[in-house]
């Protein structure tokens, strides 16, 4: 039998099947899609952020400190930095988006030839 008919031929699982292994079928699910995919559709065009906040918090907290708290303050300063340029340094308007983009990318290059340079994590 080959793989293809062995998948058209098993069982779609139901919730009655999950809960007969005995894991309850989750009744959040679709609330949660909903909120992740509203909360990444909102803040999806803000690129880079993730990426410039942890490292640049990092460098400026040092070696053994938690980094959560800084990084999310970090972010939050980029953001608004990236929003005041885009909408104030140049004649015509650009959005966040853009301008964390053009911060980024440049960034990130750097953040992964230092990696590869060093065999390893930053």
């Amino acid at each position: 039998m080959s793989s293809a008919s062995a998948l058209a031929r098993a069982r779609p699982r139901s919730s009655r099947s999950s809960s007969s292994t005995g894991a309850a079928p989750p009744r959040w699910g679709s609330r949660s899609a909903a909120s992740i995919s509203s909360a990444t559709a909102t803040t999806g065009p803000i690129a880079f952020v993730a990426f410039l906040a942890g490292p640049i918090a990092a460098r400026i907290v040092g070696p053994g400190v938690p980094v959560i708290a800084p990084a999310a303050l970090t972010g939050a300063c980029l953001v608004m930095a990236a929003d005041l340029i885009g909408q104030f340094a140049f004649d015509t308007k650009f959005p966040v988006g853009v301008i964390t983009g053009i911060l980024g990318a440049p960034y990130l290059i750097y953040l992964l030839t230092r990696t590869a340079r060093r065999g390893g994590s930053a």
